[in-house]
């Protein structure tokens, strides 16, 4: 895990890929090393997650409740560039859209976002950090309506009132 953050590429990239050849049992660790990672180092990472699959779902999704907040992270992170399964995982991302730790609450929102229209369950939980006090998260559910598909009654006004915000990456 440590040769993740190595300086050199190469090492990255191997590191990473071993720690795919362990299988489910290295998400984890893989999904813990992208918090802070440079974007070559994720592109390594990210790359390993999407070629272990739907296999490393389930070992992901119980990591949603870990107490270390870099696991949750990492988890909710790595479920997003994965992919998921569709609808069935749903109801743990929206438990980790309450999560305490910001970057938890981003990457649940992203993740929603990679199920799309499936994800229509999480729509109140998702208006509801539309008001979360950290910019990045209130950006990913925006993001995450748009691929959610088309907007609702309940969803317009709330994607209005982030015309307001004062963030620019957020409107």
């Amino acid at each position: 895990v440590t040769a993740l953050k190595d300086a050199d590429e190469e090492v990255r990239w191997h590191s990473a890929k071993a720690l795919g050849g362990m299988g489910p049992e290295a998400v984890l660790a893989l999904g813990m090393a992208r918090k802070g990672a440079n974007e070559g180092t994720l592109w390594c990472i990210d790359m390993t997650l999407s070629e272990l699959g739907l296999e490393a779902v389930p070992a992901l999704l119980h990591a949603l409740g870990d107490k270390d907040e870099d696991v949750r992270a990492g988890a909710a992170g790595s479920l997003g560039v994965i992919g998921l399964r569709g609808k069935d995982d749903v109801p743990a991302l929206i438990t980790a859209l309450g999560d305490a730790d910001p970057d938890v609450r981003t990457n649940a929102a992203l993740a929603l976002r990679s199920i799309g229209p499936e994800a229509k369950d999480a729509v109140p939980a998702l208006i509801k950090a539309l008001s979360d006090t950290d910019a990045e998260v209130r950006s990913s559910v925006v993001w995450a309506f748009y691929w959610i598909g088309p907007a609702t009654e309940e969803v317009i006004p709330a994607l209005l009132k982030t015309l307001d915000d004062e963030v620019a990456q957020v409107r």
